[in-house]
């Protein structure tokens, strides 16, 4: 997850979170297990669980595919420091992540930088910034439009 990006509020993000387990683990209640994920992330972060949808799951392991809204970490965090606190979660065996009935398998988690949404018009999110920030803002932007997006896979 990029440090240098957040020069704008953003109203989702997406994100893979893979697990250590198999898709016939979870194809018997897959309803269930998409609940369970969702409750185990809410519980990892202290968020919202409202502000949170699992968008599909993948085989190769199991990857499920996340999408955490604006306020997910209350009025005090933006998605993306959410999502940095996730990330280090998902490497620390003793993180309140790595605890979850169903997380307690994740290996890895990659951010679907092609899936930002902004909360406002960017016109309007990058007025407020210097003339330095308001060039590096365009090329994180840039950077991310040149990036294959991610196919997802039905929920």
């Amino acid at each position: 997850i990029p440090e240098r990006y957040e020069p704008c509020r953003l109203a989702s993000v997406e994100f893979d979170l893979m697990l250590n387990l198999e898709m016939s683990d979870i194809l018997l209640d897959a309803e269930g297990f998409k609940e369970g994920v969702l409750q185990d992330l809410a519980d990892a972060i202290r968020g919202r669980r409202d502000k949170m949808r699992v968008l599909g799951l993948e085989a190769g392991s199991v990857i499920v595919q996340v999408a955490f809204d604006h306020g997910v970490g209350g009025d005090m965090r933006g998605v993306l420091d959410v999502l940095r606190e996730l990330e280090r979660q998902v490497g620390d065996p003793l993180s309140r992540l790595r605890h979850g009935t169903y997380t307690c398998s994740a290996k890895h988690m990659r951010m679907r930088e092609s899936r930002l949404s902004h909360l406002e018009p960017q016109s309007r999110c990058t007025r407020q910034l210097s003339a330095s920030q308001r060039k590096q803002h365009d090329a994180i932007v840039s950077e991310i439009a040149k990036k294959p997006k991610t196919p997802r896979a039905p929920a």
